[in-house]
């Protein structure tokens, strides 16, 4: 029985994650056409939440990427 779950959840999982990979890629694909400059992020930069917490992540982002220009 549980074992019947867990695959069950681990297929849920990964037709999410593959269906969000598509998207992803049809996305990306139609920004690529238009020719403006593209940037991927792995969340949504004006969420409440990202915005709340920018203070913590921002430095330590500046940190790892290096001398890229940022708009404070």
């Amino acid at each position: 029985m549980l074992s019947t779950l867990l695959l069950g959840a681990i297929a849920v999982i990964a037709l999410y994650l593959l269906s969000r990979y598509q998207s992803l890629a049809r996305n990306l694909a139609a920004a690529r056409s238009s020719g403006l400059p593209i940037v991927v992020t792995p969340w949504y930069v004006y969420a409440v939440p990202s915005l709340a917490t920018a203070w913590l992540w921002l430095p330590l982002l500046k940190r790892l990427l290096g001398s890229r220009k940022w708009v404070e």
